[in-house]
């Protein structure tokens, strides 16, 4: 939904777009999930990813053979495609027990800025650079809006499995940073990003869009404290996932309003 948010508010139309990242997207959380698996269970998420192995092997085999087709209709996109499948191995790259990859696991904070940084490129750049269309502030603003959104809520995560990380020994803002200071990055990570809201409608991005990108903001700036009393999947995977998708969402609802009102 985030890709096609940014289709929407720059009119964009290539539904091939779309539909190579929602299958490279579960691609890589079955790459992802399936690394996981050599490790000891340490949440019930990745206790149902070692139970479920031969489901992600599939999940594996079936998605990266869609995606090799919608990357064949892509192609005059290779380049723009080439770095997000890079920048998406990285992310991942780093629980492989073996060298050189166990080196990347001594690199501070990347696995939080990797993964913001990704997701942001594939949902929110990637489209626009494929489509060739002209770079202009607005394009900036909407993409800087949403980094730090994503940025902040991954910070979220990372407390969430610092315990994993550390028996990893993967360096991440929890593992390396005091309380204190990841507070303050995750506040100024907001920040950023309301910056980067309020100028979107100075650049030509209608009013309405506008609103719909304030509010996960803005929410994300009254939860934090909570966040840190929650350790349960539901609250991670379905509440602060969907707040990166919220504005989306938002857009969706008040797109097909028109459609049933008058």
């Amino acid at each position: 939904m985030m890709a096609w948010e940014t289709q929407q508010v720059f009119a964009i139309q290539n539904r091939d777009i779309l539909l190579f990242i929602f299958f490279s997207t579960l691609c890589s959380y079955s790459f992802h999930s399936l690394l996981n698996t050599i490790y000891p269970s340490t949440t019930e998420r990745h206790e149902w990813n070692i139970r479920h192995k031969a489901f992600l092997v599939a999940s594996l085999v079936i998605t990266a053979s869609v995606v090799f087709v919608y990357t064949w209709k892509l192609r005059g996109g290779l380049l723009f495609i080439g770095f997000a499948a890079l920048f998406t191995f990285l992310y991942s790259a780093p629980i492989i027990p073996m060298k050189p990859f166990i080196l990347l696991r001594r690199i501070a904070y990347g696995k939080t800025i990797f993964l913001a940084m990704v997701w942001t490129y594939v949902t929110g750049l990637m489209p626009i650079l494929i489509s060739r269309i002209p770079l202009k502030a607005g394009h900036f603003y909407f993409v800087g809006s949403r980094l730090f959104l994503v940025y902040a809520i991954c910070i979220l995560f990372d407390l969430k499995d610092r315990i994993e990380d550390r028996k990893k020994k993967i360096k991440a803002l929890p593992t390396v940073l005091s309380e204190k200071s990841i507070r303050f990055i995750y506040f100024l990570s907001l920040f950023f990003s309301l910056v980067c809201t309020i100028m979107i409608p100075f650049s030509g991005i209608p009013l309405h869009e506008f609103i719909f990108m304030l509010v996960p903001v803005i929410i994300c700036f009254l939860i934090y404290g909570h966040s840190l009393t929650r350790k349960d999947d539901l609250y991670y995977y379905v509440i602060l996932d969907g707040l990166m998708m919220l504005s989306a969402l938002l857009l969706f609802i008040y797109s097909i309003s028109f459609t049933f009102v008058p």
